[in-house]
Protein backbone atom coordinates (compact mmCIF):
# COMPACT_ATOMS: atom_id res chain seq x y z
CA UNK A 1 0.00 0.00 0.00
CA UNK A 2 0.78 3.61 -0.34
CA UNK A 3 3.52 5.15 2.04
CA UNK A 4 2.47 8.82 1.10
CA UNK A 5 -0.16 9.86 3.55
CA UNK A 6 -3.18 12.53 3.62
CA UNK A 7 -3.65 14.74 6.23
CA UNK A 8 -6.70 17.52 6.57
CA UNK A 9 -5.64 20.49 8.73
CA UNK A 10 -8.68 22.17 11.06
CA UNK A 11 -8.94 25.73 10.29
CA UNK A 12 -6.19 28.37 11.81
CA UNK A 13 -3.73 25.18 11.32
CA UNK A 14 -3.66 25.08 14.49
CA UNK A 15 -5.20 21.76 14.66
CA UNK A 16 -5.33 18.33 12.87
CA UNK A 17 -8.52 16.18 12.45
CA UNK A 18 -6.86 12.51 13.15
CA UNK A 19 -10.31 11.12 11.32
CA UNK A 20 -9.04 11.81 7.85
CA UNK A 21 -6.06 10.05 7.86
CA UNK A 22 -5.64 7.75 5.38
CA UNK A 23 -3.37 4.91 6.64
CA UNK A 24 -1.04 2.56 4.70
CA UNK A 25 2.17 0.68 4.75
CA UNK A 26 4.98 -0.51 2.43
CA UNK A 27 8.00 0.72 1.43
CA UNK A 28 10.02 4.43 1.41
CA UNK A 29 9.60 4.92 -2.57
CA UNK A 30 5.91 3.96 -2.92
CA UNK A 31 3.54 6.66 -3.76
CA UNK A 32 0.19 5.61 -4.97
CA UNK A 33 -2.47 7.71 -3.23
CA UNK A 34 -1.20 11.07 -3.89
CA UNK A 35 -0.16 12.54 -7.65
CA UNK A 36 3.28 12.73 -7.00
CA UNK A 37 4.66 15.84 -6.78
CA UNK A 38 7.03 18.16 -8.76
CA UNK A 39 10.83 17.08 -8.15
CA UNK A 40 13.93 18.39 -8.77
CA UNK A 41 16.37 15.92 -10.99
CA UNK A 42 18.47 16.81 -8.50
CA UNK A 43 16.69 15.63 -5.17
CA UNK A 44 19.12 13.80 -3.47
CA UNK A 45 22.63 15.56 -4.25
CA UNK A 46 23.31 17.53 -1.21
CA UNK A 47 19.55 17.87 0.21
CA UNK A 48 19.86 21.51 -1.70
CA UNK A 49 17.78 21.82 -4.27
CA UNK A 50 18.11 24.26 -7.25
CA UNK A 51 15.37 26.42 -8.03
CA UNK A 52 12.95 24.78 -10.14
CA UNK A 53 9.50 24.80 -8.65
CA UNK A 54 6.33 26.87 -10.98
CA UNK A 55 3.89 28.06 -8.78
CA UNK A 56 0.21 27.49 -10.02
CA UNK A 57 -1.09 30.48 -8.65
CA UNK A 58 1.11 34.36 -7.67
CA UNK A 59 2.30 34.11 -4.36
CA UNK A 60 0.43 36.35 -1.90
CA UNK A 61 2.28 39.96 -1.86
CA UNK A 62 5.76 39.99 0.36
CA UNK A 63 4.87 41.98 3.55
CA UNK A 64 8.21 42.40 5.73
CA UNK A 65 6.61 42.61 8.75
CA UNK A 66 5.08 41.38 11.05
CA UNK A 67 6.19 38.01 10.53
CA UNK A 68 3.56 35.84 12.31
CA UNK A 69 4.88 32.65 14.24
CA UNK A 70 2.63 30.65 15.77
CA UNK A 71 2.40 29.81 19.42
CA UNK A 72 4.31 26.94 20.38
CA UNK A 73 2.53 24.08 21.35
CA UNK A 74 4.34 21.68 24.07
CA UNK A 75 3.92 18.95 21.65
CA UNK A 76 4.23 18.33 17.87
CA UNK A 77 1.99 18.29 15.53
CA UNK A 78 -0.01 15.08 14.55
CA UNK A 79 0.83 15.29 11.05
CA UNK A 80 4.83 15.60 12.39
CA UNK A 81 4.07 12.83 14.33
CA UNK A 82 2.73 10.27 11.50
CA UNK A 83 5.68 11.34 9.37
CA UNK A 84 8.29 10.85 11.82
CA UNK A 85 6.97 7.79 12.80
CA UNK A 86 9.12 6.04 10.62
CA UNK A 87 12.91 7.63 11.45
CA UNK A 88 15.89 5.45 11.63
CA UNK A 89 17.34 3.99 14.64
CA UNK A 90 20.63 5.99 13.38
CA UNK A 91 19.18 9.25 12.84
CA UNK A 92 16.57 8.78 15.84
CA UNK A 93 19.53 9.88 18.48
CA UNK A 94 19.71 13.64 16.83
CA UNK A 95 16.24 13.70 14.73
CA UNK A 96 14.61 17.28 14.89
CA UNK A 97 11.22 17.83 13.43
CA UNK A 98 9.27 21.62 13.26
CA UNK A 99 6.05 22.28 15.32
CA UNK A 100 5.24 24.68 12.36
CA UNK A 101 2.98 23.85 9.43
CA UNK A 102 3.61 25.06 6.46
CA UNK A 103 0.45 26.37 4.57
CA UNK A 104 0.38 26.03 0.50
CA UNK A 105 -0.20 28.95 -1.70
CA UNK A 106 -3.33 27.35 -3.29
CA UNK A 107 -5.06 27.62 0.37
CA UNK A 108 -5.55 24.08 0.13
CA UNK A 109 -6.17 22.65 3.93
CA UNK A 110 -5.11 18.92 2.80
CA UNK A 111 -1.32 17.85 3.05
CA UNK A 112 0.82 14.89 2.10
CA UNK A 113 3.51 13.86 4.03
CA UNK A 114 6.08 11.70 2.20
CA UNK A 115 9.23 10.48 4.41
CA UNK A 116 12.19 9.00 2.66
CA UNK A 117 15.77 7.79 4.30
CA UNK A 118 19.02 8.37 2.31
CA UNK A 119 22.16 6.94 3.17
CA UNK A 120 25.90 6.84 1.60
CA UNK A 121 24.95 5.57 -1.59
CA UNK A 122 23.30 8.60 -2.44
CA UNK A 123 26.55 10.09 -3.19
CA UNK A 124 26.57 12.96 -0.74
CA UNK A 125 30.28 12.81 0.47
CA UNK A 126 30.47 11.79 4.25
CA UNK A 127 26.52 11.13 4.45
CA UNK A 128 26.11 7.99 7.04
CA UNK A 129 22.00 8.45 6.58
CA UNK A 130 19.34 11.22 6.40
CA UNK A 131 15.62 10.95 6.91
CA UNK A 132 13.75 14.04 4.93
CA UNK A 133 10.22 14.80 5.09
CA UNK A 134 8.46 16.38 1.85
CA UNK A 135 4.85 17.89 2.30
CA UNK A 136 2.90 18.15 -0.88
CA UNK A 137 -0.81 19.59 -1.41
CA UNK A 138 -0.82 17.46 -4.91
CA UNK A 139 0.36 18.90 -7.55
CA UNK A 140 2.63 21.09 -5.36
CA UNK A 141 5.79 20.78 -2.88
CA UNK A 142 5.36 22.77 0.33
CA UNK A 143 7.92 22.49 2.66
CA UNK A 144 10.76 19.73 3.27
CA UNK A 145 12.68 19.31 6.03
CA UNK A 146 15.75 16.34 7.26
CA UNK A 147 17.70 15.40 10.36
CA UNK A 148 21.45 13.72 8.89
CA UNK A 149 24.09 12.04 10.31
CA UNK A 150 27.58 12.63 9.20
CA UNK A 151 31.33 10.73 9.41
CA UNK A 152 32.35 14.04 10.97
CA UNK A 153 32.13 17.75 11.39
CA UNK A 154 34.07 18.24 8.68
CA UNK A 155 31.88 16.39 6.26
CA UNK A 156 28.58 17.99 7.69
CA UNK A 157 30.23 21.91 7.28
CA UNK A 158 31.07 21.22 3.93
CA UNK A 159 26.94 19.70 3.28
CA UNK A 160 25.92 22.99 4.83
CA UNK A 161 28.18 24.96 2.86
CA UNK A 162 27.44 23.12 -0.18
CA UNK A 163 24.03 24.53 -0.15
CA UNK A 164 24.89 27.85 -1.87
CA UNK A 165 25.89 26.68 -4.98
CA UNK A 166 23.49 23.41 -4.90
CA UNK A 167 20.50 26.67 -4.96
CA UNK A 168 22.41 28.09 -8.03
CA UNK A 169 23.72 30.81 -6.00
CA UNK A 170 27.56 32.60 -4.96
CA UNK A 171 29.19 34.94 -3.16
CA UNK A 172 29.77 38.15 -4.01
CA UNK A 173 33.63 39.29 -4.14
CA UNK A 174 33.56 41.95 -1.38
CA UNK A 175 32.85 45.20 -3.03
CA UNK A 176 29.49 47.89 -3.19
CA UNK A 177 27.65 47.40 -0.14
CA UNK A 178 23.72 48.15 0.44
CA UNK A 179 21.20 48.75 3.45
CA UNK A 180 18.74 46.47 3.21
CA UNK A 181 17.11 47.01 6.76
CA UNK A 182 17.59 46.26 10.75
CA UNK A 183 20.93 47.79 10.74
CA UNK A 184 22.35 45.41 8.19
CA UNK A 185 25.29 45.91 5.55
CA UNK A 186 24.77 43.74 2.60
CA UNK A 187 27.71 43.12 -0.16
CA UNK A 188 26.16 43.42 -3.75
CA UNK A 189 27.30 41.87 -6.81
CA UNK A 190 26.66 39.29 -9.97
CA UNK A 191 28.00 35.93 -9.57
CA UNK A 192 26.92 34.37 -13.09
CA UNK A 193 23.20 35.47 -14.04
CA UNK A 194 22.77 35.59 -10.47
CA UNK A 195 22.15 39.67 -8.98
CA UNK A 196 23.56 39.05 -5.21
CA UNK A 197 22.85 39.92 -1.64
CA UNK A 198 24.87 39.16 0.70
CA UNK A 199 25.89 39.05 4.74
CA UNK A 200 27.14 37.24 7.81
CA UNK A 201 25.36 37.32 10.69
CA UNK A 202 26.74 35.58 14.01
CA UNK A 203 27.25 31.45 12.73
CA UNK A 204 24.52 32.67 9.54
CA UNK A 205 25.79 33.55 6.14
CA UNK A 206 23.03 34.99 3.89
CA UNK A 207 22.69 34.77 0.15
CA UNK A 208 20.13 36.19 -1.60
CA UNK A 209 19.79 36.00 -5.78
CA UNK A 210 17.54 37.30 -8.08
CA UNK A 211 18.23 36.86 -12.02
CA UNK A 212 16.15 39.80 -12.87
CA UNK A 213 17.00 42.41 -10.72
CA UNK A 214 19.24 43.34 -6.71
CA UNK A 215 16.53 41.41 -4.62
CA UNK A 216 16.28 43.98 -2.30
CA UNK A 217 12.71 43.51 -0.66
CA UNK A 218 13.61 39.58 -0.60
CA UNK A 219 16.83 40.11 1.91
CA UNK A 220 14.47 43.15 4.14
CA UNK A 221 12.74 40.20 4.74
CA UNK A 222 15.35 38.03 6.16
CA UNK A 223 17.17 40.57 7.49
CA UNK A 224 13.58 41.90 9.40
CA UNK A 225 13.35 38.59 10.39
CA UNK A 226 16.56 37.80 11.60
CA UNK A 227 16.64 41.31 13.63
CA UNK A 228 13.27 39.78 15.86
CA UNK A 229 13.65 35.74 15.62
CA UNK A 230 16.16 33.91 17.16
CA UNK A 231 17.42 30.85 14.64
CA UNK A 232 19.34 27.67 15.98
CA UNK A 233 23.36 28.00 16.86
CA UNK A 234 25.21 26.25 14.45
CA UNK A 235 28.29 24.96 15.83
CA UNK A 236 30.37 26.93 13.79
CA UNK A 237 31.09 30.71 13.33
CA UNK A 238 33.03 32.97 11.72
CA UNK A 239 34.33 32.76 7.98
CA UNK A 240 33.40 29.42 8.02
CA UNK A 241 29.66 29.90 9.12
CA UNK A 242 27.58 26.52 10.24
CA UNK A 243 24.76 27.84 8.98
CA UNK A 244 23.13 28.97 5.39
CA UNK A 245 20.17 31.11 4.24
CA UNK A 246 19.88 30.70 0.93
CA UNK A 247 16.96 32.37 -0.99
CA UNK A 248 16.41 32.25 -5.05
CA UNK A 249 13.40 35.06 -6.07
CA UNK A 250 11.94 33.75 -9.46
CA UNK A 251 8.90 35.66 -10.77
CA UNK A 252 6.93 33.09 -9.57
CA UNK A 253 7.78 33.16 -6.20
CA UNK A 254 11.06 32.43 -3.79
CA UNK A 255 12.30 29.41 -2.99
CA UNK A 256 13.83 29.33 0.56
CA UNK A 257 16.39 27.02 1.92
CA UNK A 258 17.98 27.10 5.80
CA UNK A 259 20.78 24.58 6.38
CA UNK A 260 22.87 24.27 10.17
CA UNK A 261 25.59 21.77 11.27
CA UNK A 262 25.55 21.07 14.66
CA UNK A 263 28.75 18.61 14.82
CA UNK A 264 28.01 15.56 12.85
CA UNK A 265 24.35 16.68 12.24
CA UNK A 266 23.04 18.75 9.27
CA UNK A 267 19.42 19.79 9.84
CA UNK A 268 17.44 21.69 6.99
CA UNK A 269 14.14 23.09 5.91
CA UNK A 270 13.12 24.07 2.16
CA UNK A 271 10.30 25.97 1.22
CA UNK A 272 9.27 26.92 -2.99
CA UNK A 273 7.47 29.32 -4.76
CA UNK A 274 4.13 26.92 -4.21
CA UNK A 275 4.50 27.63 -0.83
CA UNK A 276 2.20 30.48 1.23
CA UNK A 277 5.10 33.29 2.13
CA UNK A 278 8.05 31.03 1.40
CA UNK A 279 10.87 32.73 2.98
CA UNK A 280 9.05 33.64 6.14
CA UNK A 281 7.72 30.32 6.30
CA UNK A 282 11.48 28.18 5.63
CA UNK A 283 12.32 30.34 8.49
CA UNK A 284 9.41 29.64 10.68
CA UNK A 285 10.55 26.03 10.31
CA UNK A 286 13.90 26.47 11.32
CA UNK A 287 13.32 28.70 14.42
CA UNK A 288 10.36 26.08 15.49
CA UNK A 289 12.73 22.64 15.17
CA UNK A 290 13.44 20.88 18.26
CA UNK A 291 14.56 17.42 19.17
CA UNK A 292 11.91 14.76 18.41
CA UNK A 293 11.57 12.32 21.11
CA UNK A 294 13.16 9.45 21.23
Amino acid sequence: MANSKRVALAAGWTAVMLSAVLTGCGVHTTRTSAPHPRRSPHHQDTGAHPAHHKARRRPPTYRPKPTTIPIESSSFPTIMVMAMSQVPAIVKAGAQAPMFIPKPVSGSTVLYYDPVTVGPGSGVPGLIQRYQVTLSSPPDLVAQFSSGVFANGKAALQNVQDTVSAMGLGYPQPGPVINVGSGVLATTGVVGAMNLLSWQEGGWNVVVGDRARIPMRAAEQVAAYLHSYVLPTPASSGPDAGGVIAVTVERQGSQCQIAWEEGKWVYRTETYPTTSDAIATALNLAVFMRPYPR
